[in-house]
């Protein structure tokens, strides 16, 4: 993929951000594009889903998609599910999910040990140290979601 290119779908993603698409119009394109074919397209979407969950009706619509784009054998899209876990770790309208978004995160990590992935592995390293700083208000909370990946 050419750099151009990926950089005109980033844009096009944030615009369809701001474009207040109703939930209706949204959910079914971030599905297509969930499932395209490239990976700088996957990869690219899931970066956006932090910003474009704000449209989906019910929450519950991002751990479809991260769900989805977990599954993918490319590591971009694999990084980018986990860099986009750690931006939902600062929305608090998903608090509910983190068990759920953790346990997408800790499926990643294992493969990525059981793979010698050392990409993923460093991503996750960084990203969960942000969430850690996220967490840190919360002891006891830091504590239940640490022992879940640690298991």
């Amino acid at each position: 993929v050419c750099s151009s290119d990926l950089f005109i779908f980033q844009t096009f993603c944030e615009i369809l951000t701001f474009l207040h698409y109703s939930s209706k119009q949204l959910i079914p394109l971030v599905g297509i594009l969930c499932n395209d074919p490239k990976a700088s397209v996957k990869g690219t979407i899931c970066l956006q889903l932090p910003l474009i969950c704000q449209y989906f009706k019910s929450k519950d619509s991002i751990l479809q998609y991260l769900n989805v784009l977990a599954k993918d054998v490319d590591t971009y899209v694999r990084m980018s599910v986990i860099f986009t876990i750690r931006k939902v770790f600062v929305m608090p309208e998903l608090k509910s999910l983190y068990l759920e978004i953790l346990q997408i995160m800790k499926k990643i990590v294992k493969e990525a040990y059981s793979t010698n992935n050392l990409q993923l592995l460093q991503e996750f390293s960084l990203d969960m140290g942000e969430i850690a700083i996220t967490l840190a208000g919360a002891p006891n909370i830091f504590m239940k979601y640490g022992a879940l990946l640690s298991a």
